[in-house]
């Protein structure tokens, strides 16, 4: 009887081609990982096939519904987006009309946006703001963003927990009501073309 110690190989009693084999145990860690493959096999095929389980298909199927109310909730916001900004735009046409507004915007400026941009909005460390090209956009809907959420990148703070929305709209009308004024020092030209009008 051969101890756990005992190394010597038995060989089975046939030989093919020359070749000998050995009829030694397979190792017991690879017998277990062999139960375990059987036994995660059965429980797999319970569960995922015969059970509550569900299968790659169907979650694929909820993943990409998921996707598509994503993408749908995502086109109405941007949807919504795009009337809420046509109808600022159709607003700031009276604004930009209303001499109180614009009287209460140009004193805002003052007080916040011309050591910047300068009293006649020529531009001096920000940009030029009543010549046709724009960086972040010229309709009323970017101006107020712009102001609202500032431009860290550029230095440029946001104003929005400081002016709040209504005076960020009065600093928006009067900016627009200065479009195409001759400043005394205009900065050169910075950003796209843009052509809104009110």
């Amino acid at each position: 009887m051969n101890d756990k110690n005992d190394t010597t190989d038995v060989e089975r009693p046939h030989v093919v081609d020359g070749i000998k084999e050995y009829d030694n145990p397979l190792p017991t860690w690879w017998i277990g990982l062999f139960i375990f493959t059987i036994i995660f096999g059965i429980a797999y095929l319970y569960y995922f096939h015969l059970g509550s389980g569900q299968s790659l298909t169907a979650k694929l199927n909820e993943e990409m519904v998921i996707e598509k109310n994503t993408k749908l909730a995502a086109t109405q916001d941007s949807m919504q987006t795009k009337e809420a900004s046509q109808d600022l735009d159709g607003e700031f046409a009276t604004l930009v009309q209303d001499g109180a507004v614009v009287a209460a915007g140009k004193a805002h400026y003052d007080s916040f946006c011309s050591p910047c941009h300068l009293a006649d909005l020529g531009g001096q460390i920000g940009p030029n703001l009543v010549d046709d090209h724009w960086l972040y956009g010229c309709s009323p809907s970017d101006i107020i963003k712009t102001i609202r959420d500032g431009q860290p990148a550029k230095g440029m703070a946001a104003w929005g927990p400081i002016l709040g929305n209504q005076k960020i709209k009065e600093v928006t009308a009067y900016i627009i009501s200065k479009k195409g004024s001759q400043p005394a020092t205009a900065k050169a030209p910075q950003g796209e073309l843009c052509t809104w009008t009110p």
